[in-house]
């Protein structure tokens, strides 16, 4: 059975945890410190979720800073020490909150995951990521291809192949020697990529 003392102890670090853990994550371009596990979309997916698995740690640690003062005053004797924390937590809290409320209001608006957003191709033993990036209506759109290549505990990496206008419609075909990119409504190729150059033991 815990002390009172350990249990003040752990509700501490709880809240040092719910306001750390958003700051570190999101501070790193990639989803979980770049995690990479099955597909850029599963990332993509869990990424969205994560901002508000952030929030609702962020207004956890502040109900508990509102709730536990007590606590955390008994815990935390020496005045300069308490003030510190309790600064120090409310300010991630105060700068987070908002920023967080800015990122998924605009992924849920102009890049929320898709299956248009993200697409694989498995084209002559190759896996073609696409990423379709939308910056919003005054700015432009692109497509964004990586090589996806396997990597151990069902992990991937990718590497940047090109980046074309967005079109809309579009696929990806083998023949012998490259890969293309046409516009499905017209056919053009948009793009070839030299399956020579595709190859995962050399590039990483």
């Amino acid at each position: 059975m815990k002390t009172p003392q350990q249990s003040s102890t752990m509700l501490i670090l709880f809240i040092v945890f719910c306001t750390l853990f958003p700051l570190l994550e999101s501070l790193h371009s990639a989803t979980l410190w770049g995690l990479n596990w099955q597909s850029p979309q599963l990332m993509a997916e869990l990424g969205y979720a994560l901002m508000f698995i952030k929030l609702l740690l962020l207004g956890l640690a502040f109900y508990l800073l509102l709730t536990r003062t007590e606590m955390i005053k008994s815990t935390l004797a020496n005045r300069g020490i308490r003030y510190s924390y309790l600064g120090f937590n409310y300010l991630l809290i105060l700068l987070q909150i908002p920023l967080l409320l800015i990122w998924i209001g605009y992924a849920t608006i102009s890049a929320s995951p898709s299956a248009y957003n993200h697409q694989e191709h498995n084209l002559a033993g190759h896996t073609i990521y696409t990423r379709t990036v939308n910056l919003g209506a005054t700015a432009e759109a692109f497509h964004l291809l990586y090589l996806k290549c396997p990597r151990p505990l069902h992990r991937y990496a990718l590497a940047p192949l090109a980046r074309i206008d967005w079109v809309g419609a579009y696929d990806l075909q083998a023949d012998a020697d490259d890969i293309l990119v046409r516009n499905s409504n017209t056919n053009k190729v948009l793009h070839r990529i030299d399956r020579a150059d595709l190859d995962c033991n050399t590039i990483f």
